[in-house]
Parts: C-alpha cells; structure tokens; sequence
C-alpha cells in the first residue's frame, strides 16, 4: 500500500470503519520517505511531497 496523501482527520471525521493505526517515533516524523508495518501488520509506504508548515 502506498500513502501519498492525508485526506482527513479522525477528530473531525468519526467512521465506523475499523482503524489500523501506524505508529511513528518522533524521529522518523521528519523523514520524507518510509516503509513500515501498521498495528494489524500491513506494510505501508509514506512519501511526502511537499513540506508543511508546523504552525499556520
């Protein structure tokens, strides 16, 4: 599975889908490019385009 894109907020946005969380060290938060394996044991690749602003 590839992620490429944030398309909403869970505190925003309650689903009643079942949620499979990936959890991130705050290390790894400034890398642009990961692979990693979610809580249920998916593997996922995050590629961050574009940087964002911390606080707007």
């Amino acid at each position: 599975m590839i992620i490429n894109q944030t398309i909403g907020n869970l505190t925003e946005n309650s689903t009643e889908k079942n949620i499979d969380y990936l959890d991130l060290e705050w290390f790894e938060t400034t890398k642009r490019i990961q692979r990693k394996r979610t809580r249920n044991g998916v593997d996922v690749a995050i590629k961050f385009f574009k940087r964002r602003a911390a606080f707007v």
